[in-house]
């Protein structure tokens, strides 16, 4: 029973180290019709409605992604972080560093995305911060959010 429960894991671990998750944020004021093709070559096509976001699952590698009948050349790494790619750079993202906890701070800037189609970025948050989070009595914690600015314009 464990060799067999220990070969599934395995095989689910493995297959998802082939993987990476990329967030396709349509900011756009229509929705966006999205195609692509699973690592198992499964193709699948998904609508994203205006103003809203969805993660989808590539292989890693290059990756044809095909957005409103346009392809588009997606270059997916390793997991660790956000693959974020923004449609038709619409949207303007900013990380920040926010500390919570004794030492409470408003948001410091650490870089810009400013009409960015397509990248990496290390964060705790996507697009929003909790309020608040559990520290100890008189510890801080550091955390980092990427928040989106909106820009609907096109």
């Amino acid at each position: 029973m464990g060799v067999i429960l220990g070969a599934v894991m395995f095989g689910v671990s493995s297959s998802y180290a082939f993987d990476s998750d990329l967030i396709i944020d349509n900011g756009t004021i229509k929705p966006v019709k999205v195609e692509y093709y699973t690592r198992t070559k499964e193709f699948n096509t998904i609508e994203i409605p205006s103003g809203s976001f969805q993660t989808i699952t590539l292989p890693l590698g290059e990756n044809i992604v095909v957005m409103n009948g346009k392809k588009k050349n997606i270059l997916m790494g390793k997991r660790g972080g956000y693959y974020i790619y923004n449609v038709d750079g619409v949207n303007n993202y900013l990380l920040a560093e926010i500390e919570y906890g004794s030492n409470a701070t408003y948001p410091k800037e650490k870089q810009n995305f400013y009409s960015t189609v397509f990248f990496k970025v290390q964060a705790d948050y996507l697009f929003e911060a909790p309020e608040t989070i559990v520290t100890k009595r008189t510890s801080s914690k550091k955390k980092t959010v990427l928040y989106r600015l909106n820009n609907t314009s096109k």
